[in-house]
């Protein structure tokens, strides 16, 4: 009876942290805003995010006065691609971003200082908590970024502005620096002053009620001033599409992936030069509720790292590294 009455507890936490989230992450998707405006012939930006994963302000200037900045149509990929790999060295554009990861800081500060609370959500061998808030490295970052920017747009169908071009996304190109002072290792928050140098090429499309597609590629160099993870070269790439008129199955369409591989830099840290991969596929549903679209997202990933663990019974991180494999479950509902 006593295990009967433990089981029955531990589903009602499993039931409970699921919803909790799913709540969460619907209510955190529905923030997102952002504008544009001129000071003294400089034009400026900034945009608005919040998001259970991630969250973030961001606000930029353009350094060419009286410049207006460029609208291409999404559906010319390779136009976008190659201005922006163009203008590479001739960067217009002073970005500025502080960043913050709430569901790895949840995750890590729980497992760091409220240990006792963590582990009640255990359960067959899993902890609940870091299924779903790993993935991120650190709790929050700080950005700043020179580079390219243009907008994209779609041409309107009806209305007022029929065979107009609709500004509804942009895409931004350049070399990267963020920075901070805690790093989350093994879901432990250590600190560490690390800085990370990049170059990105990012967008983000969004044809309300129709379709939205994202890209996020990156490639830089993560270096860290603690002892415990090794300096590495990174390479990440994030694709996001949703067609809300696409109801068939598809394992592009409507979906999320995410790919990222760390290779050390440092001779000798370990057998493998491989020192972390991530990959995670996420499924969108488009559905429609009391004559409202919402969008359904269920997925999951794996990630691998060859790190030092940390041991709780000696409150410490073991003198050698091993392989830690940790299964990702990201459920969300956007309005």
């Amino acid at each position: 009876m006593t295990e009967i009455k433990a089981c029955m507890v531990k589903s009602a936490r499993v039931l409970l942290l699921c919803l909790f989230f799913l709540l969460c992450d619907s209510a955190l998707y529905a923030i997102g805003f952002g504008g544009r405006f001129t000071v003294c012939g400089f034009e400026n930006g900034y945009y608005v995010s919040a998001d259970a994963y991630k969250s973030y302000f961001s606000s930029f200037i353009n350094l060419s006065r009286r410049s207006s900045t460029p609208i291409f149509q999404q559906s010319e990929e390779d136009v976008i691609y190659r201005y922006l790999l163009q203008q590479l060295w001739r960067p217009r554009y002073v970005l500025v971003q502080a960043t913050i990861h709430p569901l790895a800081a949840v995750s890590s500060y729980l497992e760091t200082d409220e240990y006792d609370v963590y582990r009640r959500f255990d359960y067959s061998g899993m902890n609940l908590i870091r299924l779903v808030g790993t993935g991120y490295q650190e709790p929050y970052a700080v950005s700043v970024m020179l580079g390219t920017l243009c907008l994209l747009g779609y041409t309107a169908e009806q209305g007022a502005d029929a065979g107009q071009l609709i500004p509804s996304g942009s895409a931004l190109s350049g070399f990267l620096i963020s920075l901070g002072h805690q790093h989350i290792l093994d879901n432990i928050v250590v600190r560490d002053c690390w800085y990370q140098f990049e170059y990105i090429l990012t967008g983000v499309f969004n044809e309300k009620r129709r379709r939205e597609i994202g890209w996020n590629f990156r490639t830089g160099i993560k270096v860290h001033e603690t002892h415990l993870s090794p300096n590495v070269f990174m390479i990440s790439a994030q694709r996001d599409h949703i067609d809300y008129d696409w109801h068939a199955l598809s394992l592009l369409k409507n979906s999320r992936i995410v790919y990222e591989i760390h290779v050390s830099t440092e001779n000798g840290w370990s057998n493998y030069y491989i020192n972390r991969q991530l990959f995670s596929y996420s499924k969108k549903i488009p559905l429609k509720i009391w004559s409202r679209d919402v969008l359904f997202r269920i997925g999951g990933g794996v990630l691998w790292e060859d790190i030092v663990q940390f041991d709780h019974s000696n409150d410490a991180f073991n003198t050698k590294r091993g392989l830690n494999l940790t299964f990702l479950f990201q459920p969300s509902i956007e309005f």
